[in-house]
């Protein structure tokens, strides 16, 4: 199998926000099926560092392609030098399922918060991925993605690529497959991203015209 290298180029607006305020996004969250039987969830975990002071934590959901810019904020309530854990975050805090999106937070004060997508998998475990919360001085105009595989036809492995905006407008986002052996491009895409929203490719090599590279 070839290596290959994804090319991804973002552009993203940030938000002005409060001198005091801290605004982090989990770039991806879902309570949603998958192929071949799997469901996908997310997992959120919290922390008020602070020995003396309660932190309220405003939340809410970026749809997947849907401008959420008026999405509905809920609060969340942590008391000093306490966690909060919230597993299957989409249907627990939100109420909903069978979907995918990013999470958006914003507080007064710091705070931590982690998260891992993974496949429940019934009896044969767990597989998934851990994503810390991005803070909006993190995102990115364009980026690399290594080790990007695909070779459905035989291992079933594909590669699927996310994209948040947190920003208050509409973006492009485009991505170059490049054969990392010869610096060859296999084929480039572009998508459009509304303004505060989650957008995803799924099987990023067929949608630059190379589905059959392996």
């Amino acid at each position: 199998m070839k290596r290959l290298l994804l090319v991804l180029a973002l552009l993203l607006f940030g938000h002005s926000v409060g001198a005091q305020e801290i605004v982090k996004i989990f770039p991806g969250a879902a309570s949603a099926p998958g192929d071949q039987g799997a469901f996908f969830v997310t997992d959120v975990r919290l922390f008020n560092p602070d020995a003396d002071t309660t932190v309220t934590i405003f939340f809410s959901f970026l749809e997947r392609d849907v401008d959420s810019s008026q999405a509905t904020e809920l609060p969340v309530v942590i008391p000093p030098r306490r966690g909060a854990a919230f597993d299957d975050v989409l249907l627990f805090l939100f109420g909903i399922t069978n979907v995918t999106g990013a999470i958006r937070m914003r507080s007064d004060a710091a705070f931590h918060a982690t998260s891992r997508t993974y496949n429940r998998g019934g009896g044969a475990g767990t597989f998934g991925s851990f994503i810390p919360a991005m803070l909006s001085s993190d995102v990115l105009v364009q980026g690399i993605l290594l080790h990007v595989a695909n070779d459905p036809a035989d291992s079933g492995f594909r590669a699927n690529v996310g994209f948040a905006n947190p920003g208050l407008q509409a973006v492009i986002a485009t991505v170059r497959v490049v054969d990392a052996e010869t610096g060859a491009s296999l084929g480039a895409g572009s998508r459009g991203v509304p303004a505060r929203s989650f957008s995803q490719i799924d099987d990023v090599f067929s949608f630059v015209g190379a589905g059959s590279t392996v």
